[in-house]
């Protein structure tokens, strides 16, 4: 996105307008500062670990439902933000006591008050931006007491994120300033970077400065204490824990009365597919009636807003935010009004040649509403020629784009069901009474009594309509190369893909893994959930007993009550929990699906040895995960995938594994019964040209 007028000439940030009106280009400089610009310095690298930093801190407090005014990551050094009125005062969190505050009370700099201190600051350089307090705030006329309130609301959910956050890390946030800044809607969001520049940030065991502290009082160098923790936080958190994630899922219907209640139990089944926003559009009549948010499929629609989309055809989306980022902006499907006649848009994968297309369409003209690339295909279709029929528009729009995907196209007469010509996204079709459902993924099927027909096609366009179901296809080029770890990870055991059922699937893989890679063990224990079914094939094939080793809390959502200061420095982990009674005093084979960056099977390790297992042997039932997806799978750059710079025992070791070892290719090929699957985030081959995304391949 081109860069435009310079607004803020800042210190350590420039702010420029973007070419579009409502939203600005924060672009990280290398300049540090202290007292008041009295020291500045010049930093090496400290704008670009900065604009990562405050990348996956953005991203951490939008999962957690804070909303922000951070879009995306345009570069190493820019990040494309929502435009927003700066409220002129700044609220300031103390954690523990240190730096002009343990001065100015003569209080030793590390005690902690018995409450968090919350202090207000009014932005004012020629008033040396004083302390102030609400009343002053009020009468100065800088902000209303609803908004004050709000804002401490907001903080208060902020300090208890990052809290956590940092504290899985072992860091300890000491303290920290944030700006909120107002919408043109009048919505009051966060509107401020977290950083090194503007946190204090200690290890929690050494008690060492990572942050600016160590420029202010000369504490070696600057940039060791940045670098340690953006380490920490890209090893732990740059994908949601170290997991990997499907970037979303789609569901439609065609002439089903109360389309949208069907779609709605839809979505619910394909809720692992995305859990960070969803919606539902109805065709009813001319009309395309939509609703969507951020949220959950049960936290976001309910009887009186499902009852409100009327209708008999009807297409929904989940979402898990990868390129684009998230907001409301970004939630699908996207509605789109043209003179040739109204549709949607839901969009399952990831465009490669994107940024390409994106300049293309501006320069013809268009103008994007979302940085979500699924809104490319809508401007594609949009440019063909009134006299050209519907379907020609898609074939021709569908031809100028590569990748993965799954589209559906809703119009208020039709439904298309589209699929890339690698066949790298599923798309399944089935019949429903006197209509028919299309879902990524077949257990969404099930749900509503659907019958499953057949797939769509590589390269193939299916029209539903009054006439029922006619195919075209939009190339001659078809592969297929299904993305493997829709197999091994993503998608539900219980779906079919191709004619091979997904449990299936990985029990035999677990089979062909004990074949590849024997252990002498006592129990066999698989990692929840998709770990399991590979875990039962390996224990079949060996003969070692299955265990349930492990327990996943299932009930964790994005707004769980957050434990306590202590006990988060503990290092309480939520999400798992080892069965001690049945580990301890053996020796046991770990069956999980991938290692991304080992900052997960180290914790599980650890947690099996520290409930008394005498030996871990770990069991992966997919090849090396050395290189990222650019098809819809939210992975990082190669650098940060343990596999691209580790080798097997070094992984073995860093994890802290008695034994490590992995699926062949040959193996994973063996497991479906394929002679092909897209296998290019082990062995690095990818079916597209890369475009853009090439640079994500240098370690």
């Amino acid at each position: 996105m081109e860069q435009k007028e310079l607004l803020v000439e800042g210190q350590s940030k420039q702010i420029f307008q973007s070419s579009d009106a409502d939203k600005i280009i924060v672009h990280y400089k290398d300049t540090a500062t202290a007292y008041n610009e009295i020291k500045i310095a010049n930093i090496a690298n400290k704008g670009i670990i900065n604009n990562r930093i405050s990348a996956i801190i953005y991203r951490k407090l939008e999962q957690a439902g804070i909303k922000t005014h951070f879009i995306k990551m345009l570069g190493e050094r820019d990040q494309l933000c929502r435009k927003v009125d700066i409220i002129p005062v700044e609220v300031i969190v103390r954690n523990v006591i240190a730096g002009s505050m343990s001065k100015r009370l003569g209080i030793p700099e590390g005690t902690k008050p018995a409450n968090v201190i919350y202090d207000l600051c009014y932005k004012n350089k020629q008033l040396d931006n004083p302390l102030i307090n609400d009343h002053q705030a009020a009468a100065l006329g800088l902000v209303s007491y609803s908004d004050l309130e709000y804002m401490y609301s907001q903080t208060k959910r902020i300090n208890e994120v990052l809290s956590e956050l940092f504290a899985g890390i072992r860091i300890t946030l000491v303290d920290f300033k944030i700006e909120f800044g107002r919408t043109p809607e009048g919505e009051i969001i966060l509107a401020d970077e977290i950083s090194p520049d503007s946190c204090r940030f200690w290890d929690m065991d050494t008690g060492k400065r990572l942050d600016k502290d160590r420029f202010r009082r000369d504490m070696g160098k600057v940039i060791e204490g940045y670098n340690e923790i953006l380490t920490r936080l890209a090893g732990e958190y740059a994908a949601d824990g170290a997991e990997i994630h499907e970037e979303c899922g789609v569901f439609g219907v065609y002439n089903i009365k109360d389309a949208a209640q069907f779609v709605y139990y839809g979505l619910h089944s394909l809720q692992h597919r995305g859990q960070e926003a969803c919606g539902i559009v109805t065709a009813d009549g001319d009309r395309l009636l939509c609703k969507k948010d951020e949220g959950l499929v049960v936290e976001v629609f309910n009887q009186d807003n499902l009852a409100k989309l009327h209708g008999d055809k009807a297409i929904g989306h989940v979402r898990y935010s990868t390129a684009g980022g998230g907001g409301y902006d970004n939630v699908q499907p996207f509605v789109f009004h043209h003179h040739t006649g109204n549709f949607a848009v839901a969009h399952n994968g990831n465009i490669v040649n994107s940024s390409l297309l994106v300049k293309y369409l501006e320069k013809q003209g268009s103008l994007f509403h979302s940085t979500s690339d699924s809104e490319i295909i809508a401007h594609l279709i949009k440019k063909g020629s009134p006299s050209e029929a519907r379907i020609d528009a898609i074939m021709d729009a569908l031809n100028m784009i590569e990748g993965g995907f799954a589209f559906l196209i809703l119009t208020p007469n039709r439904l298309y069901a589209c699929r890339d010509k690698y066949g790298l996204r599923p798309l399944s079709i089935a019949k429903l009474a006197d209509g028919y459902a299309v879902s990524s993924e077949t257990c969404a099927f099930d749900i509503i009594g659907a019958e499953y027909i057949r797939d769509v096609e590589p390269g193939e366009i299916v029209c539903i309509d009054d006439k029922g179901i006619r195919s075209n296809h939009f190339s001659s080029f078809k592969r297929h190369k299904m993305c493997a770890m829709e197999y091994i990870y993503f998608a539900r055991p219980d779906s079919t893909i191709e004619g091979c059922n997904v449990h299936a699937f990985r029990k035999e893989s677990g089979r062909i893994l004990y074949r590849e890679a024997p252990a002498e063990a006592d129990i066999v224990v698989g990692v929840p959930d998709s770990s399991l079914s590979a875990a039962i094939g390996y224990s079949e094939a060996s003969g070692i007993p299955y265990e349930m080793g492990l327990i996943k809390n299932r009930y964790i959502g994005r707004t769980f009550i957050q434990p306590s200061q202590e006990l988060r420095e503990n290092g309480v982990r939520l999400k798992l929990s080892s069965l001690k009674d049945i580990v301890r005093g053996k020796r046991v084979v770990l069956i999980d699906d991938s290692i991304v960056r080992g900052t997960t099977s180290r914790r599980i390790v650890h947690l099996l040895k520290d409930s008394g297992a005498s030996e871990v042997h770990v069991r992966i039932a997919s090849p090396l995960y050395a290189y990222p997806c650019f098809y819809g799978v939210d992975t990082s750059t190669r650098k940060e995938l343990i596999g691209s710079s580790h080798t097997v025992e070094e992984i073995r070791d860093i994890i802290g594994a008695d034994t490590l070892a992995y699926l062949s290719t040959d193996g994973l090929l063996e497991a479906g019964r394929r002679s092909d699957l897209c296998m290019a985030c082990f062995d690095g081959k990818y079916p597209t040209e890369l475009y853009d995304n090439a640079a994500q391949l240098e370690i």
